[in-house]
């Protein structure tokens, strides 16, 4: 007798829940179609009328565990601003050969024409594919014929054999969702991480558990080995193993539309939405398979990758550049920003946020530009090769959202930037903004924490500002014979202040540049003149004489002082706010202003001095007004001290915002003297 290898077959099979689904493709009603509003939001432009998903994880003879997400998505376009609506989009993960794959695709645009519904049906045309990252793809899609009233239909389905990227749900998004509905089906041997964020309760929200088989197939084969041992013969036989099933459903009706407020990352960190991560995978009869890890896996895992820690060691090509730059400097701090600044005078950045090279650090070189993580690896790895103690932080930008620390994930990150240690003290570094310093992040970095990869000492560090961000405004303000108000004004703007007057100031050109600061401010300027706009280790300075487009000559001057530097909006206007406000950072405003008093006439009313603060140090408002020798002398100071604040601490700044602007919006009255 012979006997062959055994092989094994799993065959599942998964039923969908017992309900049926709540929509088909296709299938319009005549409410739907005749919709002109949406009753629970009348001012919204578009309303998702039905967005139902399935993820179930099934079994391929060929290929073996996937998972595979099916959905369709109904939207009614209500007028022309909701016409973006009609952009889809459908992103795909892909990591070396395998690749998750689109099937089924189907959308459609159906509009009233007469008593009629018509059907224009998305052609190949309307379909584009963009890389957006080193691990995904994004399929586009762009429906035809979309005018008020439209209603689109998108069906398609995602094969994945990428068992930990099981598909997360979003319930919530920036317009009205009437019913959005999510089922997962879960073999019990994959324990995933579930968790949900935001501030909506579900209607629905079921979990049970169904038995179900597989049935195990194999073969074996007899005879056929020699003289007497008689004809071969092949057996099957078939083992059945049940096993527990975890069924969910969650849905969510009648879901307002998110509003974005000022001062936020990316929505996505706020709105409803189901998460998934993988843990741990547990099949019978072997060792539990950890998925999810540690951060000390993850820092071993980038240390030893080609394309991060691999490149970064190598690339000794660099020791020459490196020489080169260091001609002559001395201290560390030297060498560094030596090192910073050619980095972004010989690369540029091509916009492209990413955490792995492709490994070829003389072509980004050679070609003068990189992605985010080719210009950061490369200047760490020079710091490296000038014996700087220097090393990789893994971040995630403010659009990309924040990081759970506790999620040992890297596919968290999406950026990364460089870390130097000179005197004890950690520097933050990145190469890919020319406007600013050599010791200052770009704001998209200022977002929570990092994740620093070292051999030696692996750790989360803040990404704070390293410079102060502020505005200092001087003014010397005199009313002239003729009722005009004229002025010496100096403005100083250091650290993000600067750096987006800078940005301003080059993208518009000095001429635009004037022009758009008379129109905000009702300035004539005379003369100006700029200091320190390309020395972006200094604070910038701006020089005016001006006039005011005011008329003051009259019996009594109504004169507003803040003439600059004042805030004049509050950026707050919701009575509450269900998540932070993220400032990315603390700053400054501080004006001092003399105002002349025209000869031949006295200080009728004068506002009051202030001063408030924010609870627990967050911020402090001071206006100090006072008169002496002809003049008038204020001082207004608006502190913000941190980067982020509460929900509970909302409306104490909302409050403080107010009472600033209220403050500063405040008149001095001049009375003609009778003397």
């Amino acid at each position: 007798m012979r006997s062959t290898a055994i092989l094994g077959t799993l065959l599942l099979s998964f039923n969908l829940l017992a309900q049926k689904a709540p929509i088909k493709f296709g299938k319009i009603s005549d409410e739907e179609l005749n919709m002109t509003a949406y009753e629970k939001d009348p001012s919204a432009s578009a309303v998702v009328l039905m967005d139902y998903g399935t993820s179930v994880i099934s079994y391929d003879q060929t290929n073996g565990f996937k998972i595979e997400f099916e959905r369709i998505r109904r939207i009614k376009i209500l007028n022309k601003e909701g016409y973006s609506w009609a952009n889809f989009e459908i992103p795909l993960f892909h990591r070396g050969s395998d690749k998750e794959k689109l099937n089924g695709l189907k959308a459609v645009t159906v509009n009233m024409e007469g008593n009629k519904p018509v059907e224009t049906k998305l052609g190949k045309d309307g379909i584009f594919e963009d890389e957006t990252s080193e691990n995904w793809t994004t399929i586009k899609l762009t429906l035809p014929n979309v005018r008020e009233g439209s209603i689109i239909d998108i069906e398609y389905s995602v094969m994945s054999p990428f068992i930990f990227n099981f598909q997360d749900w979003e319930f919530q998004t920036t317009i009205p969702t009437k019913w959005s509905e999510y089922i997962a089906r879960i073999p019990e041997y994959y324990d995933y991480q579930k968790y949900s964020q935001g501030y909506l309760p579900f209607k629905i929200n079921e979990q049970k558990s169904e038995r179900r088989t597989i049935m195990l197939s194999s073969k074996e084969r007899t005879g056929g080995g020699g003289f007497g041992s008689g004809a071969s013969q092949t057996n099957y036989s078939t083992q059945n193993i049940e096993y527990n099933e975890n069924v969910y459903r969650w849905v969510a009706e009648d879901v307002p539309a998110f509003d974005e407020e000022p001062y936020m990352t990316t929505y996505r960190d706020y709105i409803s939405k189901m998460n998934f991560e993988l843990a741990q995978i547990r099949f019978p009869n072997r060792p539990v398979e950890l998925v999810m890890g540690t951060w000390t896996n993850i820092n071993k895992e980038l240390l030893e990758a080609a394309e991060f820690g691999g490149v970064v060691k190598r690339s000794n090509f660099l020791n020459k550049f490196v020489e080169e730059i260091l001609a002559g400097k001395t201290s560390d701090i030297e060498k560094v920003d030596a090192i910073c600044k050619y980095v972004k005078a010989n690369v540029l950045w091509d916009g492209n946020y990413r955490k792995y090279t492709d490994g070829n650090f003389k072509r980004v070189l050679d070609d003068k530009k990189g992605n985010s993580a080719e210009i950061n690896l490369m200047l760490v790895s020079m710091l490296q090769k000038a014996n700087l103690r220097a090393d990789p932080v893994v971040i995630s930008t403010r659009n990309h959202g924040f990081v759970r620390q506790q999620f040992p994930l890297s596919s968290q990150f999406n950026y990364v930037i460089g870390a130097v240690e000179i005197d004890g003290k950690l520097l933050l570094i990145d190469g890919t903004d020319r406007g600013l310093s050599s010791f200052m992040l770009p704001e998209r970095c200022l977002n929570g924490a990092g994740f620093l990869v070292s051999e030696t000492n692996s750790r989360w560090v803040e990404l704070a500002p390293a410079v102060r961000t502020k505005t200092l405004v001087e003014a010397l303000v005199s009313i002239e014979e003729e009722g005009q108000l004229k002025g010496h004004i100096e403005i100083v703007k250091e650290g993000y202040d600067g750096q987006q007057m800078r940005k301003e100031y080059h993208a518009k050109g000095e001429e635009s540049y004037i022009k758009s600061l008379v129109e905000r401010n009702q300035w004539v300027v005379h003369k100006q003149q700029f200091e320190n706009l390309k020395n972006l280790d200094e604070p910038v300075k701006e020089i005016y004489d001006l006039t005011l487009n005011e008329n003051l000559q009259a019996d009594v001057i109504y004169l507003s002082p803040m003439i600059a530097n004042g805030i004049t909006e509050n950026p707050f206007k919701a009575e509450k706010r269900e998540y932070p406000v993220d400032f990315g950072k603390g700053f400054e405003q501080v004006s001092m202003i003399k105002i002349k008093i025209p000869k031949g006439y006295v200080v009728e009313e004068m506002p009051a001095s202030m001063a408030i603060a924010l609870p627990d140090k967050g911020g402090r408002f001071l206006y100090n007004i006072s008169t002496a020798n002809g003049e008038i002398a204020l001082t207004s100071l608006f502190t913000i001290s941190k980067g982020i604040f509460t929900q509970l601490e909302y409306p104490h700044l909302k409050e403080f915002y107010a009472r600033a602007i209220s403050k500063q919006g405040e008149q001095i009255v001049l009375k003609k003297s009778t003397e």
